[in-house]
C-alpha cells in the first residue's frame, strides 16, 4: 500500500494531471484539501500532517515538509494564496558540539497560515511560525517569527513593513 501511495504522490506532481484529480490523489494519500482549492503541478509533499483550507491557490514548485508526528502540522486557512517555490518546513535540529553542529534529534513545530493571507514567491517559512489572517508576505522573505494579522512582512528575517487596512 505504501508503494501505491508513493506512486500517487509522484503522479500528482505532473503538469498533465488536472487540478481536481491532483486534489483527489492528495486526499487519497491522507491530506486534507478544502473545496475549491487549486494546487499547481510540481509541488512536493512529505509527511502526513497537511491541511489546506477552501478556495486556496498553491502555485508551482511549492514544498511542504511535514512529518508523521502531529506536532509537524502545516495548516493553511481558507482563501490563502501561495506564490511559486514557497517552502514550509516544520523540521529543525538542536545545535550540537563542534564535530557535528546539526545533532540527529529533530525538533518539530507546526506552521499555521491565517485566512486570506498572500505568500509571495520564494518565501521560506520555518517551524513554529504562525502567520495571522490577512497578511502579505513579500517575495523572498524568510519567516522565522510569528506575523500578526493584517500586516505586510518582508526581508530576511521577515519583519513588519506596514499595517494593512481593509481598503487597500
Amino acid at each position: 500500500m505504501k508503494r501505491v501511495a508513493k506512486l500517487l504522490l509522484k503522479i500528482q506532481k505532473s503538469q498533465y494531471i488536472p487540478g481536481n484529480i491532483r486534489n483527489s490523489l492528495l486526499s487519497l494519500y491522507g491530506y486534507s484539501i478544502g473545496k475549491g482549492t487549486r494546487i499547481r503541478s510540481d509541488c512536493y509533499f512529505t509527511g502526513e500532517n497537511i491541511k489546506i483550507g477552501c478556495n486556496c491557490f498553491i502555485n508551482n514548485f511549492c514544498k511542504f515538509y511535514s512529518h508523521l508526528d502531529t506536532e509537524s502540522l502545516v495548516e493553511l486557512g481558507d482563501n490563502v494564496t501561495v506564490g511559486p517555490n514557497v517552502i514550509f518546513c516544520t523540521h529543525s535540529h538542536n545545535i550540537g558540539e563542534t564535530d557535528q553542529r546539526a545533532v540527529r534529534e529533530t525538533q518539530l513545530k507546526p506552521i499555521k497560515i491565517g485566512k486570506g493571507t498572500w505568500i509571495g514567491a520564494n518565501v521560506l517559512i520555518l517551524s513554529g511560525v504562525t502567520i495571522g489572517k490577512g497578511c502579505v508576505i513579500a517575495a523572498g522573505a524568510v519567516v522565522t517569527k510569528d506575523c500578526k494579522d493584517d500586516g505586510l512582512y518582508g526581508g530576511i528575517p521577515a519583519r513588519i513593513l506596514k499595517r494593512l487596512e481593509d481598503d487597500c
